[in-house]
C-alpha cells in the first residue's frame, strides 16, 4: 500500500477530481492504467505528473488529506499512431485526455468523440475545426483539446446545445469510415459493444467506475 498525499480535490460533473502528490521514484502511470484506492475504487490519470503532481479522476473515493493506494493496474493503450479516431464516455475522457497529452504536437491526426449521460463535467466550447460529415449543428468540443489543436465533438441523449442527439454509434455512422485509422474505444462494456458493431477494428479499454 502507497500512501499518496492529496494536494487538491475539486467537483468535476459528477465525479471527483484530485490533484495528487506523485513521488518521482513511482512509475508515471499510461494511458489506460488506472490507480486502487484502498477501498477497491478505481482512479483513473487524466494528464502525465507534471512537477511531482497527478490528476486523476474518480467516481468518488475515500480520500482525505492522503490517499492509500495499492498500485498501478491495468495494461497501456498503444500510442496514437498515424490518423487515430479516439472514443470515449464516461469516466473514459480521463484516459482520452492523457492520450491527447502525449500526442499533441507529434504531427498525428487525432478526432477525439465524447458520449455524456445527462450532464458534461465541463463547459463545451464551439470548435475552431471542420469535422467532415458531422451533422449541421454540431459543434460542441472539448476546451481543453481545443486549446491542444485537436478537434473533438460530443454526443449526448439529454439534448445538450452543440451535441449531437444520440450516442457516439449513431454519430460515427454520419461520419467518413475510418479507413485505416487507429480506433480507440474507452468505456463501459455496452457502449463498446456498441461501437464494435460499426467498427470491429477497434482497440478496447473497459472502464470501471
Amino acid at each position: 500500500m502507497i500512501r499518496i498525499d492529496v494536494l487538491e480535490r475539486a467537483i468535476l460533473g459528477p465525479w471527483l477530481q484530485l490533484t495528487l502528490r506523485w513521488p518521482g521514484e513511482l512509475p508515471a502511470p499510461a494511458p489506460g492504467q488506472c490507480l486502487r484506492s484502498a477501498d477497491g475504487t478505481p482512479i483513473w490519470p487524466m494528464r502525465p505528473p507534471q512537477a511531482g503532481r497527478l490528476s486523476v479522476l474518480a467516481s468518488s473515493c475515500q480520500a482525505g488529506a492522503t490517499l492509500d493506494l495499492s498500485g498501478i493496474e491495468g495494461n497501456a493503450l498503444p500510442a496514437p499512431e498515424g490518423e487515430t479516431l479516439l472514443l470515449a464516455e464516461g469516466l473514459g475522457l480521463a484516459p482520452l485526455i492523457h492520450l491527447c497529452e502525449l500526442a499533441r504536437g507529434s504531427g498525428r491526426r487525432l478526432l477525439a468523440l465524447y458520449e455524456a449521460a445527462d450532464t458534461l463535467p465541463f463547459r463545451p466550447r464551439p470548435s475552431r475545426f471542420m469535422v467532415e460529415g458531422a451533422p449541421h449543428g454540431v459543434i460542441a468540443a472539448i476546451p481543453l483539446l481545443e486549446d491542444w489543436g485537436i478537434p473533438s465533438r460530443l454526443a449526448s441523449h439529454t439534448d445538450l446545445p452543440g451535441c449531437h442527439e444520440g450516442g457516439l454509434d449513431a454519430l460515427l455512422e454520419r461520419l467518413p469510415a475510418p479507413s485505416g485509422a487507429m480506433i480507440l474505444a474507452m468505456g463501459s462494456p455496452a457502449f463498446i459493444a456498441r461501437l464494435a458493431a460499426i467498427a470491429p477494428r477497434l482497440i478496447p479499454l473497459d472502464i470501471e467506475a
